[in-house]
């Protein structure tokens, strides 16, 4: 089991809104109330963003955090501004270091450092470049002031693939499933190969996680939150998961007959 958070720890998204609401909001409406419909403030990045955060989390980029998000660029003596006011806001607050920002961003810039493009698609070939870990992320920004409304919007309009993006992305894997979990899996355990047989077995794992996101129409996380996440999608999810369990700690003296039922 993963080392769990104690009952009265918050966790790092529930801290980065007491932060803002408590210290950030007060001294923004006070110090910049013309700027505040020209911006959103969320929450970058990290675990936290959805609330996948533990006790582990702790040793890289955790604590309260935020970002700001411009509609469109400020003008110079704004920019400054912006710049004094973070400058002015504490480092620390209930006893954890704050990741603040060095500076405001236009949405665009950030939306574009997250999945290659500003704003999404209209190609499907363009959905299809995009990393699906990519669309995770950027589909994962809990927003903490949005009074006009411009970065849901923007965050929002990645959240679904298109049908035929979809139906192609399930049938790509769904040929994977069929690759690592029928045929190569087979070769390796009638050569004896027990660790070409552990890594397609990993690899047929990997995919059945992806196709119940698709199924669920999800996007999937990278590696470190792939099967976690795709355990937590539905009773049915973190019934196959389990199975796939079965096959990874089976002594590779089953895998043989253990291992190919599970994939049939």
């Amino acid at each position: 089991m993963p080392p769990t958070r104690p009952s009265d720890d918050p966790g790092g998204l529930e801290l980065s809104r007491r932060f803002f609401q408590d210290v950030v909001l007060p001294a923004l409406q006070r110090t910049l109330p013309d700027l505040v419909p020209a911006v959103a403030v969320g929450v970058p990045g990290g675990s936290q963003c959805h609330g996948h955060d533990d006790l582990v989390s702790r040793d890289h980029g955790w604590g309260p955090a935020f970002a700001v998000w411009l509609r469109s660029p400020l003008v110079p003596a704004d920019a400054e501004r912006v710049d004094r006011f973070l400058l002015s806001l504490p480092k620390e607050y209930c006893g954890h270091r704050v990741l603040l920002p060095e500076h405001a961003v236009t949405l665009d810039e950030y939306v574009r450092s997250v999945v290659g493009i500003a704003v999404a698609p209209t190609d499907p070939v363009d959905w299809l470049r995009i990393p699906e870990e990519w669309l995770f992320e950027v589909t994962h920004r809990p927003l903490l002031l949005d009074v006009s409304g411009f970065a849901g919007l923007r965050f929002a309009s990645f959240l679904n693939y298109p049908e035929d993006v979809w139906r192609k992305r399930l049938a790509a894997q769904l040929f994977w499933l069929s690759e690592w979990g029928m045929k190569h899996l087979k070769r390796a355990q009638t050569r004896g190969d027990s660790r070409a047989t552990m890594m397609y077995w990993v690899r047929f794992s990997e995919v059945v996680a992806k196709v119940l996101f698709l199924l669920h129409r999800r996007f999937a996380p990278y590696h470190k939150w792939l099967f976690r996440i795709a355990s937590e999608l539905s009773p049915m999810s973190e019934s196959i998961m389990s199975t796939l369990d079965q096959g990874l700690l089976s002594a590779p003296a089953l895998w043989s007959h253990e291992m190919r039922g599970i994939a049939e």
